[in-house]
């Protein structure tokens, strides 16, 4: 009985995190139900086990005292309501957080997480290259892919997501079949092609950060290397062979001047790049805010009563909703997973850890990522990935 709750576990769990990706903007009822199947699944085999120990680890802990804030925060925001909403939202995050993080550290299932991820991107893929056709819209009028996610920057920090996947398996293939292993390599090559559809510069940028630290990595395993190498090649001839190159030039094109723009926009030269001006008022408007409420704040999610809509930037959103007191109190959570990456012993994963964590916290700066499921999630699978590492460690040393 127990052995099929966890394996019904398993599944749920891979449907869900699949859901925040391929629901994200269409259908999120769907996501809900499956939510709902997640819990009720899991506090059934809470029942069975009869046990009422709770885990938790420093990503939950500061979530929860940073989501505590944000809720407070309602009592003294401009706008109740919008505070109030948001914060109760945050709370649906920190139980999914509480549940997930047991699910994954009692029953070993950090699988089922990866291959949520893997499931939704493999989705966009199929809706992306037309083999089923999308039941919505999956591309802007300019032709920037969103995909399943609404939104280009989103879609592409999601591949993103899928990369690192990928990585996390291709750095440990043994129990992996050997089709499902030579997959990841797949799903690499596709989710960069995926981003250069979106033409979204975190993602490119990002994005070409983790995959340029993973392949210096991999020079230090030839097979990696030959691998990636012949994949790549494989893929550059069925790209030249069944993709419409003038519509390529023409992604290229859009994806050059996306820089270009935002480039002028940097230096001062107003009319090339509205949106990184309109990032770059809201970072102004933010911080004339904090002057006068530099403590606590307006209220979370406050911002859009002064900017007309979010600030597109976490820093500022958190600045001007929660204040100082409330952005150390997510911020901590950063602090404390580092701390627990930079405690694991050398190697090329702990390398690839920290740069993925610094990535989601550099991409602060151009996105409100504090209320995003999928991000919170990931540093959650972060922490306990560096938590069974030195817990590994550990055990080794003190066989010696």
């Amino acid at each position: 009985m127990k052995r099929l709750l966890i394996l019904t576990l398993s599944l749920i769990l891979t449907l869900y995190i699949a859901s925040t990706i391929i629901f994200a903007q269409n259908y999120p009822q769907i996501t809900y139900l499956i939510n709902i199947l997640l819990l009720a699944n899991f506090i059934f085999l809470v029942l069975i086990e009869k046990s009422s120990k709770f885990l938790v680890n420093n990503v939950i802990v500061f979530y929860s005292i940073f989501a505590t804030i944000a809720l407070a925060s309602s009592f003294w925001a401009f706008d109740f309501s919008l505070s109030s909403f948001i914060g109760l939202r945050l709370f649906y995050i920190v139980i999914n957080l509480l549940v997930i993080y047991n699910i994954l550290k009692k029953h070993h299932l950090k699988n089922a997480f990866l291959n949520g991820i893997l499931l939704g991107s493999f989705v966009n893929y199929i809706f992306v290259f037309h083999l089923v056709e999308a039941p919505f819209e999956i591309t802007m009028p300019d032709l920037r892919v969103f995909g399943t996610l609404g939104n280009p920057n989103v879609l592409a920090i999601t591949m993103m997501f899928s990369i690192f996947a990928s990585i996390i398996y291709l750095g440990n293939k043994e129990g992996s079949a050997k089709p499902f292993f030579y997959y990841q390599y797949v799903n690499v090559l596709l989710s960069v092609y995926l981003i250069f559809l979106t033409a979204s510069k975190k993602g490119i940028i990002f994005g070409g950060i983790l995959i340029f630290f993973y392949l210096m990595l991999s020079l230090r395993n030839f097979k990696n290397l030959l691998r990636l190498g012949v994949l790549g090649a494989a893929a550059i001839w069925i790209a030249v062979s069944y993709i419409d190159i003038g519509e390529l030039l023409m992604h290229a094109e859009r994806f050059v001047s996306r820089f270009e723009f935002f480039y002028y926009s940097l230096q001062g030269i107003g009319g090339y790049d509205y949106s990184t001006e309109e990032r770059q008022n809201f970072i102004e408007l933010g911080l004339q805010l904090l002057g006068d409420r530099p403590l606590f704040g307006y209220g979370i999610d406050n911002f859009r009563i002064f900017g007309g809509t979010y600030s597109h930037n976490n820093f500022i959103e958190l600045l001007v909703g929660v204040g100082i007191i409330g952005a150390i109190a997510y911020y901590s959570m950063y602090a404390g997973l580092i701390v627990k990456v930079l405690k694991m012993d050398g190697g090329e994963l702990k390398v690839l850890l920290a740069i993925f964590v610094f990535i989601i916290f550099a991409m602060d700066i151009a996105v409100v990522s504090y209320i995003d499921k999928l991000t919170i999630y990931m540093l959650l699978l972060v922490s306990l990935i560096a938590e069974e590492k030195c817990v590994k460690i550990r055990r080794e040393v003190n066989d010696v």
